[in-house]
């Protein structure tokens, strides 16, 4: 069982200043190359904006094309607050958003990863569904498919960010207001 109890603790998007580091992150793969020209002439898939960044070792992200974002898979990042007791136990964020596009690790700054968008702790739920979801759910509302859900891992802050709570409605409650919203109209 504590093999189980430390897996989950090194997989956990916080930190507990308790702790020690867990064990270095893995190398990264080595690219493959191929000597061999392509064979057929396939659209190249899109990928995020290389790297631009100030100093060499510290990345940071350009803002994604989003001309096409009705046409395309959007990935968007949302950070969740942190929980009472999280904060009585001393843990703080591991990840955090550095700017609109960019998820940055707090122990290694050379780690970040560029997205469609990301949205901090401080964000409201109402601001990442305006941003995020609403062109979907309107987008529905034409015939076009659409889809919007939430991935991550145990307490991440999935059903926080989904369903929302009385005071702050999450992704789904405002989206079916907008859906019957638009019914009346």
């Amino acid at each position: 069982m504590s093999s189980s109890r430390s897996l989950r603790s090194s997989i956990s998007p916080f930190r507990s200043r308790s702790l020690t580091p867990g064990p270095p992150p893995p190398a990264k793969r080595p690219s493959k190359t191929s000597s061999k020209p392509p064979t057929s002439k396939l659209p190249s898939k899109p990928s995020i904006s290389p790297p631009i960044s100030t100093t060499p070792s510290t990345p940071s992200f350009d803002r994604p094309d989003s001309s096409k974002a009705k046409e395309n898979v959007t990935v968007t990042v949302r950070f969740r607050p942190l929980s009472a007791r999280e904060i009585s136990k001393g843990d703080e964020l591991a990840w955090y958003a550095d700017g609109d596009y960019t998820v940055r690790n707090e122990y290694d700054q050379n780690s970040a990863y560029g997205f469609d968008r990301v949205f901090g702790p401080a964000t409201t739920t109402r601001h990442v569904y305006d941003v995020a979801a609403r062109h979907v759910v309107s987008g529905a509302m034409e015939g076009i498919n659409g889809t919007v859900f939430a991935y991550g891992v145990t307490s991440s802050g999935k059903t926080h960010t989904m369903h929302g709570e009385q005071k702050s409605p999450g992704i789904i409650p405002l989206a079916v207001k907008d859906v019957f919203g638009n019914i009346q109209e």
